[in-house]
């Protein structure tokens, strides 16, 4: 009479589980679409555009528009496609004059200083930083005009001997 060890009964099982784990790490490779829970967090929506500054040039330049969004009551003028140097004059749309607040996004490096006309001059630098990819660049509190069409300029580029410094 012949006797099996115990090992023999087990070593089918074990191939199984073997198999199923091998086949189990081949599907999870997959890009199989994930069930998607009803409580989950949602992503933040893009921010919608709107059209509440007129975009007029200086001299003979083109008129570069740059993109507008609302972060609360703070109008942001994206100018993370501007050139390396330029300038454009902003002007309210509406009749209701500025909004309350208004700030200039732009990507750290891209140029050394941005200055800002209006009823005072203001040069904001635009400093090289590699752990931001964009920088929000506000305009204080009272430099817009309250209630009034007066236009604001607004140039970039190597503005009154402003240099751009990396942060170490």
């Amino acid at each position: 009479m012949r006797r099996h060890g115990s090992s023999a009964r087990w070593r089918p099982r074990i191939a199984l589980l073997t198999l199923s784990a091998l086949l189990m790490a081949g599907c999870s490779s997959l890009g199989l679409p994930r069930p998607s829970w009803p409580f989950a967090a949602r992503p933040a929506p893009a921010p919608e555009v709107v059209d509440e500054l007129l975009f007029e040039s200086v001299g003979d330049a083109p008129v570069n528009a740059f993109p507008q969004y609302f972060r609360r009551n703070t109008l942001i003028v994206d100018m993370t496609a501007a050139g390396a140097a330029g300038a454009v004059t902003l002007r309210p749309r509406s009749r209701f004059g500025w909004p309350v607040r208004v700030a200039f996004r732009v990507r750290p490096g891209a140029f050394a200083a941005l200055e800002v006309f209006g009823a005072q001059r203001l040069v904001l630098p635009v400093v090289a930083d590699g752990r931001r990819t964009t920088l929000d660049l506000e305009l204080p509190p009272g430099f817009v005009p309250a209630r009034d069409d007066r236009a604001i300029e607004v140039r970039w580029g190597a503005v009154g001997g402003v240099q751009s410094v990396p942060i170490g």
